[in-house]
């Protein structure tokens, strides 16, 4: 096997974004690269399923991205790069970001990678979450603006709650903290999650924490069950039965329910009451990432991507229409 098919055959896609204009699907991989399909091509013909535009952004893995209207970020080994979509869109790759920003070293002196990324809107801030701390790093200036301590280990996942200043982080130890930076420097909310394994020993962990358009609810999983959560009155309104073996690294809310993804070849939906409504099979063996294109409806597609360089879209939300190649 030559070197390019072996790099193909090791590539994990860790995360998917799509374009704010809900043209382009981006993917980041376990190599650096980050991959931009365009949907118009890729959906009128079958010849069009690889990248039009596809470079190296970072010399080791990539973990996750996020963006806005004028600018794609990446993170990961390397800290957090922000592209322009404008150069992005010519075609002639994001070889040179506009802004490179390496987060502080951690008390042992170690470069922490950048597991998590989410863009705020209402207050143009990067929220980035690096080894057990988060940042808010003002986009204008790339300066941090507030350093958010709290975990006790890794944080892997951070999202933002929509018309509002808080921000969501869950953590490998096993809480899910909501921060208010308008407020305090200390999280406002803290919850506690747990699982028991067959030997009977305890692990936690927190591998995702969305929340819905509305602000309203908020979904968390990782070595607990998917569980969605009232941010109103900060109540568990139901528990997703998954098996205990099934771990969760991916969750979004879309068209009235709940997508999930883990440690297994299924995507299991759910209704907002947390009853099952189907497992959909993918190609992969292990999910990383879920996203939907709600922004644009002449292209809206599910995708899915995880333990492969392919990335499957679903055109319905029953079965899949085909792979992207990464390659």
């Amino acid at each position: 096997m030559d070197s390019g098919n072996l790099q193909r055959f090791y590539t994990f896609i860790y995360d998917l974004q799509f374009s704010p204009c809900g043209k382009y699907l981006t993917a980041c991989d376990n190599f650096g690269y980050i991959s931009i399909f365009s949907l118009s091509k890729v959906l009128d013909s079958v010849s069009n399923r690889n990248p039009f535009c596809k470079w190296q952004a970072s010399k080791s893995s990539l973990y996750c991205l996020a963006s806005n209207a004028k600018l794609l970020f990446s993170g990961g080994n390397e800290g957090v790069k922000g592209w322009k979509w404008r150069t992005i869109q010519k075609e002639t790759g994001g070889n040179e970001p506009l802004f490179h920003f390496i987060p502080p070293s951690n008390q042992q002196k170690e470069f922490s990678d950048v597991n998590g990324i989410a863009v705020s809107n209402e207050n143009g801030v990067l929220y980035i979450a690096s080894g057990h701390v988060a940042y808010s790093l003002d986009i204008e200036t790339q300066q941090i603006k507030e350093t958010y301590n709290g975990h006790s280990d890794y944080i892997h996942s951070i999202c933002t709650r929509p018309d509002s200043n808080q921000f969501m982080t869950g953590s490998e130890d096993g809480t899910v903290k909501i921060w208010d930076s308008a407020q305090t420097l200390e999280a406002v909310h803290t919850i506690n999650s747990e699982r028991k394994k067959s030997n009977g020993k305890s692990s936690q962990w927190i591998g995702c924490v969305t929340v819905d358009s509305t602000g309203e609810w908020m979904v968390f999983g990782g070595s607990c069950s998917p569980t969605m959560y009232k941010l109103g009155s900060m109540s568990c309104a139901t528990v997703f039965d998954v098996p205990q073996k099934i771990t969760t690294q991916t969750a979004i809310f879309t068209s009235g329910r709940i997508i999930t993804g883990g440690s297994e070849s299924d995507i299991r939906h759910w209704g907002r009451n947390g009853d099952p409504i189907s497992r959909v099979p993918t190609s992969l063996s292990h999910v990383f990432s879920i996203a939907n294109n709600s922004s644009n409806s002449q292209y809206e597609v599910l995708a899915v991507s995880g333990d492969s360089s392919d990335i499957d879209i679903y055109t319905h939300f029953g079965y899949k229409a085909f792979s992207l190649s990464s390659y």
